[in-house]
């Protein structure tokens, strides 16, 4: 499947420079980065019991309704 990716640029120079020097497709080689990222957590992942660090709203006259 095609898709297009908009990386920064130092980063994909780095990838291709990489990509370059194994001898590999730049394709493949970013094939082979987003396949190893999805066998592990993701660092971007959060645990539902974090905090988004965003500020919290609320608003006036209402209460939060037991769940």
């Amino acid at each position: 499947m095609r898709t297009t990716l908009d990386l920064p640029d130092e980063l994909f120079r780095q990838v291709k420079a990489k990509a370059a020097l194994e001898g590999a497709k730049l394709k493949d080689l970013l094939t082979c980065y987003v396949e190893s990222g999805l066998r592990q957590s993701p660092p971007l992942a959060r645990q539902s019991t974090e905090r988004s660090g965003l500020p919290v709203i609320k608003a006036k006259g209402r209460t939060a309704s037991p769940t």
